[in-house]
């Protein structure tokens, strides 16, 4: 018995391997065939000199520009200086000891055998992965990522300012916090990271097809200026707990924050927004807050596994009746409005530093003393803290805010 199981075995295994092997070949193909679709898509094979122990590829030769190329060396070529640097207070390298103390950093200008000076301004695609970085400095000269970082260890990514596409961040579980700068214009990336907490600038007007899904520690995000997003954004998000549309946002591909089973509220914005399949498998809903004072149809088959006897559908006092008689938004049974009258931006006291003004989509803050200001939701939520002195516009849902300081607050009403 032992020789036949033995026999009807080694088939089947060569059969799983067989089918594994098809699987990897497909999705190598279709992964393949998506970046070759990036107008900046950069094979990352193609080696044209080593500096520091990075491989470099030449992208243009009259313009003296390169990108990081597969960089196997990346993690372990302890002579690499002065691309890594020491942390003050860490005095030895041990067994694994750099690996917590050393910044890997990719700077801006780099040499060829020769000495020919060329700057960096990209990472080849899928370049960056497996290393055992822990924190990766990219130079200012940076202007795409290519799909090019997946450092399983990762902790930190310091982005540069005039970054226009965040193009490829993906799998860093241990990536908890990210700064996105302000040059950033679209997001595709970002999946399967361990990100808490993000806010999404206004200059940020895309965000590709499953960018942000499968974050299992995001918790919080503010998105303002964005317009379109792509398939399945912010899908599998188990800790999600609030989704706030901003007003520019047009329309949302299918499956956009589906499957995010502890989102509690959603608040959409004021103009109607083209969304299909979207907020489906998210039954802990308990709240949706729309601001259109006439209302728009109803997203198709979306909220499919909302309790509408449970949940509280938040609408300007004007229209409660409207709603009350719209199709798809009459079939919540609490439907109450949103208490606008005297929410308005208080005056602010002689002696105060700061004020705060509401419109429609946004809060414009001047800072007259410099001070910390914060900005909160009425449900405590934190959403911004501005710093600098002078004018800010910050680009928000329609909701109530309370502005505030160390020494005084106010609460405004955006639209």
């Amino acid at each position: 018995m032992r020789t036949k199981t033995k026999q009807l075995s080694f088939p089947l295994k060569g059969e799983i391997s067989r089918i594994f092997m098809l699987a990897v070949a497909v999705m190598a193909a279709v992964s393949y065939a998506n970046a070759e679709e990036e107008e900046d898509w950069i094979d990352r094979y193609k080696v044209d000199f080593v500096y520091q122990g990075v491989q470099y590829q030449i992208l243009s030769e009259s313009e003296k520009t390169v990108a990081v190329a597969q960089d196997y060396d990346i993690d372990f070529n302890v002579f690499s200086q002065p691309s890594r640097i020491m942390v003050p207070g860490a005095d030895e390298i041990g067994e694994n000891g750099f690996l917590d103390y050393i910044f890997t950093v990719i700077p801006p200008t780099v040499y060829d055998e020769n000495g020919t000076a060329y700057t960096v301004t990209a990472i080849a695609h899928e370049a960056i992965q497996y290393d055992l970085i822990h924190n990766l400095v990219l130079p200012p000269t940076l202007k795409n990522l290519n799909g090019g970082i997946g450092a399983l260890p990762i902790r930190s990514i310091y982005l540069p300012e005039g970054l226009q596409k965040l193009d490829g961040v993906y799998s860093c579980p241990y990536l908890e916090n990210l700064y996105i700068p302000a040059s950033v214009e679209s997001i595709s990336g970002l999946m399967r990271c361990g990100i808490r907490e993000l806010y999404i600038p206004p200059s940020v007007k895309t965000i590709r097809d499953r960018s942000l899904s499968y974050c299992d520690s995001l918790s919080s995000v503010m998105i303002s200026g964005v317009e379109t997003m792509g398939k399945k954004c912010f899908e599998e998000n188990g800790s999600l707990l609030r989704a706030n549309l901003p007003e520019t946002l047009k329309s949302m591909g299918d499956g956009c924050f589906n499957n995010c089973t502890k989102m509690l509220r959603v608040s959409l914005p004021w103009s109607e927004i083209k969304m299909n399949d979207c907020f489906n498998g998210c039954p802990s809903v308990k709240c949706i807050e729309v601001l259109a004072e006439e209302p728009y149809p109803f997203p198709d088959n979306c909220f499919k596994d909302v309790d509408r006897s449970k949940c509280d559908l938040l609408v300007p006092v004007e229209s409660l009746e409207k709603y009350q008689a719209a199709e798809g938004w009459n079939e919540f049974y609490r439907i109450n409005y949103i208490p606008t009258s005297g929410v308005v931006a208080k005056k602010a006291d002689k002696d105060a530093d700061f004020t705060a003004t509401a419109g429609k989509g946004l809060i414009s803050i001047v800072n007259t003393a410099g001070k910390q200001i914060d900005v909160a939701a009425a449900n405590g939520e934190k959403m911004a803290t501005v710093t600098a002195s002078g004018t800010t516009e910050l680009p928000l849902p329609c909701g109530i805010y309370i502005v505030s300081s160390p020494t005084s607050s106010v609460k405004v009403f955006v639209r």
